[in-house]
């Protein structure tokens, strides 16, 4: 069914977000709201009307955030709340520990690194030496996942371990799309189930054609709104991405205002109720909850 009006993309919103999980994490170069503390995240995902929200954070650790409101009955919010980690400098880099402490306190997600990664970094040189906090933005050491002989880092393989032993989330991070084959092809060998690459054009300077190839490798493939009429042209790049494979990212900031403008223009496209549904809420809740997992690296 397609959707004939103003009143009726507002309603399918309403609709979508009730039943929706917030897996953004804010670039701090592309948008501000990644400076909201992980509260401030989680009041606002509750007031948009989110299902449930998974925080992570570029600079620290929130996990311990998310197993103080599931454990404390007289803080826990109106939505369920879960927790990744980042893998950057401030937690050590690839550091096992760091991942496992995240999975023990029943985080869901670990992710490579993005800001601290070296492809970030050399890409978003420029940004990060105009930026007023230059000096907290660049990381001591610009962290790569592959070693001298381009295989995924020992250090790496054993994280890919943990995720699969938790049956927990993989995100590419930030890296190169170089990195990335090859952590994909390790990933699978190990048993990981769910993997996600966040906006590969922008950060891992993926093609059309090779975001397709993520698609058909089964990645779930997040797609991040921030510019409203830019972002829909680079969302017409994933026209032939499966709709089951896309996640819609909104950031907090005007996301609501941001999400009905963009679904407005979705439509006139010729996108229906159901493709409207299933960008919006039903391929990340499949992502975060593992339904069909088994056959998600077919």
């Amino acid at each position: 069914m397609r959707i004939s009006s103003a009143s009726t993309v507002s309603a399918v919103v309403e609709h979508c977000l009730s039943k929706a999980v917030d897996l953004a994490l804010g670039d701090p170069l592309l948008d501000t709201s990644f400076a909201l503390d992980p509260f401030e995240r989680i009041k606002r995902a509750a007031d948009d009307g989110f299902r449930s929200i998974l925080i992570n954070d570029h600079r620290e650790p929130v996990s311990p955030v998310a197993a103080f409101l599931r454990d404390n009955e007289a803080f826990r919010p109106a939505i369920d709340v879960v927790a990744g980690v980042v893998l950057n400098q401030e937690v050590g880099g690839l550091n096992v520990f760091a991942a496992e402490h995240c999975l023990l306190l029943a985080g869901r997600l670990v992710s490579m690194p993005t800001v601290s990664s070296q492809n970030y970094c050399r890409k978003f040189r420029r940004d990060l030496a105009r930026a007023s906090n230059a000096r907290s933005a660049l990381p001591g050491e610009q962290l790569t996942i592959l070693d001298d002989r381009f295989l995924l880092r020992p250090d790496a393989q054993e994280i890919l371990d943990l995720i699969a032993a938790h049956d927990a989330i993989l995100d590419a991070g930030y890296v190169h799309l170089s990195e990335i084959w090859e952590l994909l092809k390790e990933a699978k060998r190990r048993g990981v189930g769910r993997i996600l690459v966040r906006d590969p054009d922008r950060y891992a300077g993926a093609s059309p054609d090779e975001i397709q190839a993520l698609a058909d490798a089964g990645i779930f493939i997040g797609f991040t709104i921030s510019q409203d009429d830019a972002d829909l042209e680079r969302f017409i790049q994933y026209n032939d991405v499966p709709r089951e494979k896309l996640i819609l990212h909104v950031m907090p900031d005007r996301r609501r205002e941001r999400i009905l403008s963009f679904a407005d223009k979705f439509v006139s496209a010729g996108a229906s109720t159901d493709d409207l549904r299933v960008v919006l809420a039903e391929t990340g809740m499949r992502l975060l909850e593992g339904k069909s997992a088994s056959s998600t690296l077919s």
